[in-house]
């Protein structure tokens, strides 16, 4: 799944949810605790207000929700950017204090795994999500891109607030990538059941499956034979990822094998 925080704020409007009001509080006295010099002095340079700190507590609580398999070093990587420090490790030391913070309510869990592993997960599940622009296929060919900032698309540089800028990029191959044309297989998807790479072993997480089938079944009806282009974004070591949550050649054997090239050539050898 992949939900948008707005979708969980308008949720919730309206709607007492104790554990989130319980994280905020744990902030709030996190912020007001005499810690040792060193840490005292990267806590006095973090200007937050309740607003933020709520908009924190939702944006752990939102990634969660969103990802079935999530380590707490991902998610500490993922979300210190919304720690406004200049500092990278600044901000990790904040945002893993906050999320284990988080995991004293209800909200989220903290589950050790051999090898070091911490994951983090939720008994909350969504059961409807609106689709947006991620969920999105597009059938028209996409714009070319001339810049770090598309229209269509956002900020072409993904993984971290300091690739949002409007400063220019080498976006040549990226641009090739944005408007290969590509098809679905749907004798193969007619003919074959779309399975989980590694099939759900709590009732929550079969939950979230049988959803995510089911909004992928529904993609592939509305795409049809028709032509669809699958956007790409670049991360700040220039590795390329598709966009596209639904139909994705980066994603599962079963997505993989969907999806083929719409002009299609015969390849000879030398």
């Amino acid at each position: 799944m992949n939900i948008s925080e707005k979708f969980v704020i308008d949720e919730l409007d309206g709607y007492d949810m104790p554990s989130i009001n319980e994280s905020v509080e744990l902030i709030k006295k996190y912020r007001q605790t005499e810690f040792y010099a060193s840490k005292q002095a990267i806590l006095n340079t973090w200007s937050v207000n309740d607003k933020d700190i709520y908009e924190l507590v939702i944006s752990v609580f939102t990634t969660v929700l969103s990802t079935e398999y999530l380590t707490l070093q991902a998610l500490v990587g993922k979300l210190n950017q919304k720690i406004k420090l200049t500092e990278e490790l600044d901000r990790i030391k904040i945002m893993a204090d906050i999320i284990g913070l988080i995991s004293q309510t209800d909200l989220i869990d903290i589950v050790s795994q051999p090898g070091e592993y911490h994951l983090v997960q939720t008994d909350y599940f969504v059961k409807d999500i609106p689709e947006h622009g991620k969920h999105m296929t597009h059938t028209k060919r996409l714009k070319s891109i001339t810049g770090n900032k598309s229209k269509e698309l956002g900020h072409m540089v993904i993984g971290h607030a300091m690739n949002r800028h409007n400063l220019f990029i080498r976006p040549k191959h990226l641009d090739r990538m944005c408007q290969v044309a590509l098809v679905l297989d749907q004798e193969f998807i007619e003919e074959y059941e779309e399975s989980p790479k590694n099939w759900p072993d709590t009732e929550l997480k079969e939950a979230q499956w049988e959803l995510f089938k089911e909004k992928s079944t529904a993609m592939y009806k509305e795409v049809g034979n028709s032509r669809f282009y699958i956007p790409h974004k670049v991360d700040s070591r220039g590795r390329v990822y598709c966009r596209n949550y639904y139909l994705n050649y980066q994603g599962i054997p079963y997505k993989k094998a969907i999806i083929r090239l719409a002009h299609k050539e015969v390849v000879e050898g030398i």
